[in-house]
């Protein structure tokens, strides 16, 4: 007995019906043509809400392996295709589908898709791409501490035999300059000297640095005046004429080490006129923000570079 073509559509769509997957079907302007039961329970438009829309425009899909004109090119020229697309529900709910699509059988210009939800299976990918991302980035940090350590301990020994061999010396040549004062009275000469000692105080306390780096202290803290310690620091920092001083200090005391307090403000300070060669503004400033005192160094010279900011706080 012969089966008619239109025995064979209704079998046809009867077996369509009843897949699991969701079959799309859609000629070469990607309008559709077919809508299956499982298309409707997957993205919620009727068969009448979808049939004769572009189902890119319907879905608002966004390929995410090949571009739109790269995916009309393929269907075009290839029987088959598999694709990688964003969807959006009825609801607005998005959904990461695969998309097999083969061009149906006597017509060059219809397709069938059928459309595989994928969402469960993207997010995992992407969490486990999270995960590795975050592992690699704490191998990452634990090496480069490793290293950083190895790095500092090297320093460390290298710095206390510098400031032991240097100190001997140094003492020496401030000896020296002491008698020396004492034997003239040539004006010149003393202005010298007296270059030559400031110069000996830096050395010194470089040295002091050297040796602090190698041995760390625990640090001991006090109350002290905060106007009082930026005058300690102010003084014993050379400021051009060409720089103005501007001092806002909101607080009255601070709980410090006065050492390191004084020796680190000195390098701020220092670095802040070292960038303003040609003069400039060097603001100083000292506030409370919630729980947290906040000391601010800021002069108007041309700013550390972008790219050597990861490296700001590396030993030189």
């Amino acid at each position: 007995m012969r089966v008619s073509p239109l025995n064979n559509k209704i079998r046809y769509d009867l077996l369509v019906e009843s897949l699991n997957y969701p079959i799309i079907s859609f000629n070469h302007k990607l309008i559709i043509k077919y809508w299956n039961n499982a298309a409707i329970e997957l993205f919620g438009w009727t068969k009448n809400e979808a049939v004769g829309k572009s189902f890119v425009n319907l879905l608002k899909a966004e390929f995410y392996d090949i571009d739109y004109d790269g995916f009309i090119w393929r269907i075009s020229t290839t029987k088959k295709v598999c694709a990688k697309a964003l969807m959006y529900r009825k609801n607005g709910v998005p959904v990461y589908v695969e998309l097999d699509v083969s061009r149906i059988k006597g017509k060059r210009k219809e397709f069938v898709a059928l459309v595989r939800d994928v969402t469960l299976q993207k997010k995992i990918d992407d969490l486990l791409k999270e995960s590795s991302l975050k592992i690699e980035e704490l191998f990452r940090e634990k090496e480069r501490k490793v290293k950083e350590s190895e790095t500092l301990a090297a320093i460390g020994r290298a710095t206390s035999m510098i400031g032991h061999d240097l100190r001997n010396p140094l003492q020496t040549i401030a000896n020296l300059i002491y008698l020396a004062k004492n034997r003239t009275t040539d004006s010149k000469i003393i202005d010298i000297l007296d270059a030559i000692s400031e110069q000996m105080a830096y050395m010194h306390k470089i040295i002091l640095d050297l040796q602090d780096f190698s041995t760390p202290k625990v640090p001991v803290f006090q109350t002290y005046s905060i106007e009082e310690l930026f005058s300690l620091v102010l003084k014993s920092i050379k400021v051009p004429d060409n720089v103005k001083v501007v001092k806002n200090l909101r607080i009255k005391t601070i709980k410090t080490n006065w050492v390191s307090f004084i020796r680190i403000m000195q390098n701020l300070i220092s670095n802040a006129v070292q960038a303003m060669p040609n003069g400039g503004i060097l603001t100083v400033e000292a506030f409370s923000e919630e729980n947290n005192i906040v000391l601010r160094i800021s002069d108007t010279g041309s700013g550390i570079p972008r790219e050597h900011f990861s490296k700001i706080f590396q030993p030189y």
